[in-house]
């Protein structure tokens, strides 16, 4: 998907992480270190995408490949294994029980607290409630947004939209084309008493940065034809994005057991 944004006289790239707004202080008392926690991982597609942007917009595409990696099942068993050593009961969650659309909250802010989502909140009582939580961990979609301007007067630049895990390439000029890893992970961890959302403090508010929803890669290396990637030169990327998920999998666990402040 991809819209029209306005003038520009350069080439550059960015990504838009959204404006900040107000997260109540994190008490002492916000940490568990056993426990039953949920654990959903829900990601509304399969395979891999790959999103370019080329010198024109007739040059742009976006390709989904039907790979036979599974990226919601791996994502599934990291954290799930990872939560198990830290000593956690896992209880899996299903979609049939909670499905998150693409970018939303569990929480957020009202008079100052925490509060459930109005869209979710009988979900996940109902949930809490059935398997006796302390915590939920979810795992969803979240779309990385790329704002990339040509030097094309009145054309100006366009807002690109990324959405799942894969790749994103830009044209370069004289350097060639850019390669970027695109995890497209939203991670969300919230504690139950007292009601907290634990991932948008540290270490877990990260990962919705610029940083942490385009990353630079130097694993995936150019395919001999950039609209038909091979599954052999797709797993240098697979290999980088599961690494990515072993980290997010070590902070969701240290977001649960270690208060650290925003």
């Amino acid at each position: 998907m991809l819209k029209l944004f306005g003038p520009s006289l350069t080439i550059w790239l960015l990504v838009l992480t959204g404006c900040a707004s107000f997260v109540p202080p994190r008490p002492e008392t916000s940490t568990i270190q056993s426990g039953r926690v949920g654990l959903l991982v829900s990601m509304s597609t399969t395979g891999l995408r790959h999103t370019h942007v080329g010198f024109t917009p007739f040059n742009d595409f976006s390709k989904h490949y039907n790979t036979k990696w599974d990226y919601e099942a791996l994502n599934y068993e990291i954290v799930k294994e990872s939560l198990i050593q830290a000593g956690f009961e896992v209880v899996k969650i299903s979609k049939n029980d909670l499905f998150l659309a693409r970018n939303d909250n569990l929480l957020e802010v009202v008079n100052k607290e925490w509060a459930l989502s109005e869209q979710y909140s009988q979900q996940v009582e109902a949930i809490k409630k059935n398997n006796n939580l302390q915590a939920l961990v979810t795992l969803s979609d979240i779309q990385g947004q790329f704002l990339h301007h040509r030097s094309m007067g009145a054309l100006g630049g366009i807002n690109y939209y990324a959405d799942g895990a894969g790749l994103f390439s830009v044209w370069g000029g004289f350097f060639g084309i850019a390669y970027y890893a695109v995890p497209g992970i939203k991670a969300q961890v919230v504690l139950f008493d007292p009601l907290y959302r634990l991932s948008d403090y540290k270490p877990l508010d990260q990962y919705e940065s610029r940083e942490k929803r385009i990353m630079s890669t130097t694993a995936f290396t150019k395919p001999l034809e950039i609209k038909a990637i091979t599954e052999d030169e797709w797993k240098p990327l697979q290999t980088e994005l599961e690494t990515y998920s072993r980290e997010l999998a070590k902070d969701i666990v240290s977001s649960l057991t270690t208060v650290s402040s925003k």
